[in-house]
């Protein structure tokens, strides 16, 4: 855990000129930790949030927070998403808030919670572990900065409810880092593909995920496999 002011000084200058979107994570904040968490983490880290990221994170703290209830006098457009929560787009930015108790390795206990820091247990990769806390601007990312210093991508938490979804990601984020496939990622890859009907078809998958998302495909899966399998 680090203290750095900085991040919330990047994230409060990117609404400063968004009045909606600043009265609604203001009203937030006044009752419960905003703990910013995914890929806007790791766009501060790339850019200094000088891009817009694509969407903000945000994890709430408090359990009986009526988040519909804190935006319904700001114009913004609303609908759930997949973590129990809410998707908001307000001022062009676009938010996913959901409760702490409904991150799903907490919901299934499969991670226990004891405090905050139990956060950065429940995702799939060390690079998705960091998360920042927009009350006390705290910036959790041991796991996170390891492995972008070790050039090693590596998995914390197995179990997850799209595992397709997140080997497309690790993919991505290895092209984008420059990062190597521990042996226990490489493994669950291979396990994954042979799990599937064929590799053909699992591999195009994978590359009609990455291209869902990302809207373009950079990743070589043919390539990939045949190198991961030959060291596995």
């Amino acid at each position: 855990m680090e203290y750095k002011p900085e991040i919330k000084n990047g994230f409060n200058k990117i609404l400063s000129n968004r009045p909606n979107a600043q009265k609604m994570v203001k009203s937030l904040e006044n009752q419960s930790e905003l703990l910013l968490f995914g890929g806007s983490i790791r766009d501060y880290m790339d850019n200094k949030f000088n891009e817009v990221p694509r969407d903000f994170d945000i994890v709430l703290s408090n359990s009986t927070l009526n988040v519909l209830k804190n935006i319904q006098a700001i114009k913004c457009s609303v609908r759930s998403n997949k973590f129990g929560g809410y998707k908001v787009l307000v001022d062009d930015l676009v938010f996913d808030f959901w409760h702490l108790e409904d991150t799903w390795a907490f919901k299934k206990k499969i991670v226990p919670f004891n405090n905050i820091s139990d956060l950065n247990k429940t995702v799939f990769l060390n690079i998705d572990a960091a998360f920042y806390n927009l009350n006390n601007e705290c910036f959790y990312e041991k796991e996170f900065l390891d492995g972008l210093n070790n050039k090693i991508l590596d998995i914390i938490l197995t179990e997850n409810p799209f595992p397709d979804l997140n080997l497309a990601r690790a993919f991505i984020l290895k092209y984008k880092y420059d990062m190597k496939l521990s042996k226990r990622l490489s493994l669950y890859f291979i396990n994954w593909i042979n799990d599937q009907k064929n590799d053909s078809e699992a591999l195009n998958r994978l590359r009609s995920l990455e291209m869902k998302r990302y809207k373009t495909s950079i990743v070589n899966w043919s390539y990939e496999y045949e190198s991961v399998k030959s060291l596995c």
